[in-house]
């Protein structure tokens, strides 16, 4: 058997990506002849058209679905509090048990992802998303057969219940993206799909932003309204699992590259060991290791570190957002929302585009993260200074100036987030399996958001979301980001080349 791992030779992101040659035995192992007569190249197929895009937007629609389950009490919060009576801390704490849950799960997704692949979590998942919205029309059903309104206090249990759930099937679409762009696409499509995954949840959250109040009347008088809405959430998780159980393959019969063949080469020598070796794998990533993975989980956690922060202490941030513009400059609670929903879709739509562009010039992970992080934290600088009143702009400017800073450093926050995924699994490969790597990434950030949930409201949130990013932005700089699974598929010549690209 061929050597798979690579050596110290790997290039990084200042050099250019060089074309390999595929070694004797690994063309004899492949045993697949060359066009020119000589050493032969192994030669990899593209799983028909339909098959990939049903994968993916199918994980999509079933992301979205679970972001916007989880937001979708507090925008409608003056009817939440008339029909169940909660109160301000409990509508945020069914928020915040849902990361709580996703925490819990993370680690346990990871051996499962690693140990059977993408279709078990992927139903799992489903059938999770099913359970979440499911109890939450049980007070329907109740009211209905009895003519008597459930107990509000029981009501609050099952939505509890019910977060916890949605957190825990948050812990596989987190890292999905990676995982599944490595099994199924090539490497000209990689980055694209992973932004496409990687975006899915704020794409949900974003829309839980504006269905609610906009099809929710406010009061008791939109209680039909959020019933019938919890029920059409229902209807769809119920419509996406069974879809799921129908049809949505693990892996296609042949490997789409060069390194998805050596990644399943060496999950295959894993045998009934795999869930063994992914616990072991998972417990050198986040604690440490020495030997040969030392190298890849110092970069991993410096990736995390630099990914987790940033996006941890918006999610802190953002929580004050509304009270900041309102004392300064009087935007109400209903404009804050549409400034924080328009500047995290504004970065799903970048972060696709920046895959898109990325997957035309490889090589180029470190130089884009950078660029966005540093015109993200020139906008929540301004946006800062502003809040904090150290700059006291020309009259009739002050709004205007809060609009286009608050959207414009969201959107080049969010932008690099699935370039965070495809770094960290280029960095680590072949060490570290991409579901590993990937859902150190999602522990971490679920770990800063979780600290902020008990951490008090303040000022000094408004100095963190300043400070924080350039901080991130200091490690990466000496980082030299190393791309041995792109390397790896130079030697690739594919089979069937689909001239139409993904979409």
């Amino acid at each position: 058997m061929a050597d798979w791992t690579t050596d110290e030779s790997d290039q990084d992101e200042n050099n250019p990506l060089l074309a390999s040659s595929a070694s004797d035995d690994d063309a004899q192992l492949l045993n697949i002849q060359g066009s020119d007569g000589g050493t032969p190249l192994p030669t990899y197929r593209l799983a028909g058209l339909g098959t990939r895009v049903w994968v993916v937007l199918s994980l999509f629609l079933l992301s979205t679905l679970q972001a916007m389950c989880w937001n979708v009490f507090a925008p409608v919060f003056s009817t939440v509090h008339a029909v169940y009576g909660w109160d301000d801390t409990e509508v945020e704490w069914l928020a915040n048990v849902a990361n709580i849950g996703m925490l819990c799960a993370l680690p346990f997704t990871t051996i499962i992802v690693g140990a059977l692949g993408p279709r078990v979590p992927t139903i799992l998942t489903a059938m999770l998303m099913m359970l979440c919205t499911g109890l939450r029309v049980v007070p329907r059903i109740y009211t209905d057969s009895t003519g008597h309104e459930m107990d509000s206090r029981m009501v609050l249990s099952l939505n509890v219940v019910s977060m916890i759930i949605n957190g825990a099937s948050a812990a596989w679409l987190s890292f999905s993206g990676p995982v599944q762009s490595e099994i199924w696409f090539p490497p000209t499509h990689r980055a694209t799909v992973t932004a496409v995954l990687s975006v899915a949840p704020y794409v949900g959250v974003s829309l839980g932003y504006i269905v609610g109040p906009l099809v929710i009347p406010e009061g008791e008088k939109g209680a039909k309204a959020l019933n019938a809405m919890l029920l059409a959430h229902a209807i769809c998780a119920a419509t996406i699992l069974l879809a799921m159980i129908i049809y949505f393959p693990t892996s296609p019969e042949i490997a789409p590259s060069r390194s998805a063949s050596i990644r399943a080469d060496m999950a295959a020598k894993g045998g009934s060991m795999k869930a063994v070796n992914m616990i072991r794998g998972l417990g050198q990533a986040i604690f440490g290791c020495s030997g040969d993975n030392s190298q890849s989980v110092h970069a991993l956690w410096i990736i995390a570190l630099a990914y987790s922060l940033p996006l941890g202490v918006q999610a802190g941030w953002g929580a004050v957002l509304a009270i900041n513009l309102k004392k300064v400059a009087g935007i109400g609670s209903v404009m804050s929302g549409w400034i924080g929903c328009i500047s995290t879709l504004s970065g799903c739509i970048g972060g696709i585009i920046i895959g898109a562009v990325n997957d035309r010039f490889t090589g180029s992970l470190k130089t884009f993260v950078l660029v966005s992080y540093s015109l993200s934290s020139i906008f929540f600088a301004a946006l800062g200074l502003l809040v904090l009143k150290f700059w006291i702009p020309p009259p009739g400017t002050l709004v205007p100036l809060i609009y286009t800073s608050a959207i414009a450093g969201g959107f080049f926050l969010y932008c690099p987030i699935p370039l965070f995924y495809e770094m960290v699994v280029e960095e680590t490969y072949p060490r570290i399996p991409a579901a590993t790597s990937g859902g150190v990434l999602s522990i971490l950030v679920t770990v800063v958001q979780i600290v902020f949930l008990f951490a008090p409201v303040g000022r000094w949130m408004n100095w963190a979301m300043m400070l924080i990013t350039p901080f991130a932005i200091i490690p990466l700089l000496f980082l030299s980001i190393k791309y041995p699974r792109t390397q790896e598929d130079q030697v690739v010549h594919i089979a069937r080349l689909d001239r139409l690209g993904f979409f």
